[in-house]
């Protein structure tokens, strides 16, 4: 069985030339599910933006390859032990969020400290959470639903499933 290819897209002049060329050579291939995934970290550089909004178009509309924006984001929740806040992602459009694009991406470092604020520290060269959490944790959450083939996102927090069932 072919597995789907993932390519992580970082928004840089290395990450497009890759992608330009796996795209170029058809080596992506949409009928065997391949996905571009880009991590929003909301303190891109604006031209970061542009050139990530130019690729996800020439992905989707050329070569029909879905390109996928995400970004970190924490919910609450409640347990036997009090309140908690979880890390997740959102799917976001490649336009600003605004009053008028509530599914638009941050730009104002509010996922950076979304981030910094539920981990109490800042990133270093020796703990690295920012990678890890604004990047790896949620691209991996993400391709878990997207390669579940889950028709949506399962409602997380107070008001989700287990709160809701009968048997709580």
């Amino acid at each position: 069985m072919n597995k789907p290819h993932i390519v992580k897209f970082s928004g840089g002049r290395s990450s497009g030339m890759m992608l330009m060329e796996l795209l170029r050579k058809k080596t992506l291939k949409p009928e065997r599910g391949d996905v571009i995934v880009f991590n929003n970290t909301s303190a891109e550089h604006p031209a970061t933006y542009e050139f990530s909004r130019k690729m996800k178009a020439l992905a989707e509309k050329k070569y029909n390859i879905p390109f996928f924006w995400i970004e970190y984001q924490t919910y609450e929740d409640s347990s036997k032990h009090g309140w908690r806040r979880n890390p997740s992602y959102r799917l976001i459009n490649e336009n600003p969020y605004s009053d008028n694009n509530k599914n638009g991406y941050c730009y104002k470092g509010e996922v950076y400290e979304e981030m910094v604020s539920l981990s109490g520290f800042l990133p270093n060269m020796l703990t690295r959470s920012c990678t890890l959490s604004l990047k790896i944790f949620i691209t991996n959450s993400f391709l878990t639903d997207w390669l579940a083939q889950k028709s949506g996102i399962e409602r997380l927090g107070h008001y989700g499933y287990i709160f809701t069932s009968k048997e709580y």
